[in-house]
């Protein structure tokens, strides 16, 4: 029996403050990402886990982007193999490969490539926080589909922890001074802290910004309705929108229309 989890990230916030109808909308469109790695899931013999309830109300200071990795191991079973966290944000193809099975000894994830200035500015913002760490900026990965090992528990617990001893200094860099992610960054210098190898996968197993990639389209001069992410991209984050409800929504939903008959 396969000890690989999924760990959806699936939380609709009850605070009005951070569920906001123009930034995130009904968050309707969670359920056409679950749909998928629901599906993906059975046919991979990985067990899904939906993160629902962080375990602190906070969620203006505890942000869910934080609260999913210190609360994981509450989720899961302490003898697992392997953990792939999952955005809501993301669908995932009907015939994607397992992507425990690449690189099974490494952290595994996308790279962050679709817009340079905006990685440079995320990891030189917290550079203060990490001065024994000769970043690395072509090493920058995105953390919302990332696949970790058993082995790189501790170095995961470290990172909860130092947030949770560090908020108020991290909260004043997102919102304040640097405004350029809010685990990512911080995540990323962990994993070169610590000297860990990691996996960039190749683009074609999951895509991040669509439509700054110029793949939301068919191909117009062959008459081919099949959007180039669907044709040839196997998981697609739905990622970088100036609102992230009723645009994702609608992209979504519209997604899941064409191509829902291969998820039976």
């Amino acid at each position: 029996m396969s000890k690989n989890y999924v760990y959806w990230i699936g939380v609709v916030p009850d605070d009005a403050r951070v569920s906001g109808r123009f930034k995130y909308g009904d968050y309707s469109w969670m359920q056409y990402s679950r749909n998928t790695w629901e599906y993906w899931c059975k046919k991979n013999d990985v067990t899904f886990i939906h993160y629902d309830k962080p375990s602190r109300d906070d969620l203006i200071k505890y942000k869910v982007n934080w609260q999913r990795w210190i609360d994981v191991w509450d989720y899961i079973p302490k003898d697992y193999d392997s953990i792939m966290l999952v955005d809501a944000s993301i669908m995932v193809r009907w015939d994607a490969p397992n992507y425990f099975d690449i690189a099974p000894e490494h952290m595994c994830g996308m790279r962050a490539d679709e817009n340079w200035k905006w990685v440079y500015q995320s990891a030189t913002g917290y550079e203060d926080m990490f001065p024994e760490v000769d970043f690395i900026l072509k090493d920058y990965f995105c953390s919302g589909m990332v696949v970790w090992r058993k082995k790189h528990e501790k170095m995961l617990r470290e990172f909860g922890e130092a947030y949770l001893n560090n908020i108020e200094w991290v909260l004043e860099k997102e919102d304040g001074t640097v405004k350029r992610g809010r685990d990512q960054p911080v995540l990323n210098y962990y994993v070169q802290k610590y000297n860990i190898p990691f996996h960039h996968w190749s683009i074609d197993l999951a895509v991040n910004h669509l439509y700054r990639r110029e793949i939301l389209g068919g191909n117009w001069q062959l008459n081919d309705p099949v959007p180039f992410f669907v044709k040839y991209f196997a998981a697609w984050q739905f990622s970088g929108f100036p609102d992230r409800g009723d645009t994702r929504l609608n992209l979504m939903s519209k997604t899941w229309d064409f191509i829902k008959d291969n998820y039976i």
